[in-house]
């Protein structure tokens, strides 16, 4: 995967994270691949 796919990928679940938490997507996104090192290790 690229980067703009893995991105795209993430995005349903950072959605359903601002409407349940009022947590911005692009924070969630942004954490998502910073702690998995752009999907490397899931």
């Amino acid at each position: 995967m690229n980067k703009n796919q893995i991105i795209k990928a993430l995005t349903t679940g950072a959605l359903l994270s601002y409407k349940r938490y009022n947590t911005l997507p692009s924070v969630t996104i942004a954490q998502d691949i910073l702690e998995t090192g752009w999907l490397q290790h899931v």
